[in-house]
């Protein structure tokens, strides 16, 4: 393509069939590049807070604002797709699923509009957004909830968020005080460091003179009573940090303060377990 000339405005085109040719040669080639991995061109100018999210439930939604749980990336770093000038476009695709309650607490994002099973669209992960909210009914506190997580899909059945009492989404505006679904305007990426819990002992003993304490407690959200471990948690184990005295009854613990692990399962930070103590004869 050496010979290839540019032409002055107005001046008449003349092409030779070689020429011609060798543009339309690069012209497929660009375009095969580009639609490859079926990454749009305009990946890196995706604004701050916004990513995209490549649909993989397997469905086309065509809900606005649904919520979608994210799974890793779309493409590994040997899918790079070149620009025009043969500079690497980082293909910041990530998978987004049905959100599933404890593998993707945290870990979800709000889609900007429809999109077909297996294609790419905007998505909302650090930013404020409409979404469809539900809060549940015969719960005090939902009417002033202040943040929501995303709703479990398998339960649901709905790509929505729901109210919490600690989320990862800061409710901004509701539709109503009342129950039911409903549009809200949340901003995403504010999940709190730690939170209250309510503890249920579940097994264990309350330790002897010559033994100690062994309670076994299922964590639940401290609003809501939801359970948010899937088996019995001692305190004492890792990854969790509670340390209990070596012999002595102890008094059950109510309540506690826990975080998130990067699976979305509660570690306890601290509980209100205390030794059971006598008075002593004056």
């Amino acid at each position: 393509m050496s010979g290839l000339q540019k032409v002055a405005p107005g001046a008449p085109l003349k092409v030779s069939a070689s020429d011609w040719n060798a543009f339309i040669d690069a012209a497929r080639d660009f375009q095969n590049r580009a639609s490859s991995r079926h990454v749009p061109r305009n990946t890196r100018d995706t604004q701050p807070g916004i990513v995209w999210v490549r649909n993989d439930t397997g469905a086309a939604i065509n809900q606005m604002f649904a919520v979608l749980g994210l799974d890793g990336l779309a493409f590994d770093a040997s899918e790079m797709v070149l620009d025009e000038v043969g500079k690497v476009i980082p293909t910041l695709v990530l998978k987004g699923v049905r959100p599933d309650k404890t593998k993707h607490r945290g870990k979800f994002c709000v889609l900007t509009g429809p999109v077909d099973a297996g294609k790419l669209v905007r998505a909302y992960l650090d930013a404020v957004t409409p979404a469809r909210l539900f809060v549940p009914d015969g719960e005090t506190y939902n009417e002033k909830a202040a943040f929501a997580e995303m709703d479990d899909y398998a339960a649901s059945g709905k790509l929505r968020l729901r109210s919490a009492c600690y989320g990862s989404a800061q409710i901004l505006y509701r539709e109503t005080t009342g129950t039911g679904e409903m549009w809200a305007v949340v901003r995403l990426g504010r999940t709190p460091a730690t939170f209250p819990v309510n503890l249920e002992q579940v097994g264990g003993s309350q330790g002897t003179s010559t033994a100690a304490a062994s309670w076994t407690y299922d964590v639940k959200d401290f609003c809501t009573d939801e359970k948010l471990n899937t088996s019995a948690i001692n305190p004492t184990t890792a990854p969790h940090g509670w340390k209990r005295p070596s012999v002595g009854q102890m008094i059950k613990a109510t309540r506690g303060l826990a975080r998130f692990d990067k699976d979305g399962k509660p570690i306890l930070t601290w509980i209100n377990e205390i030794a059971d103590q006598e008075s002593c004869d004056a």
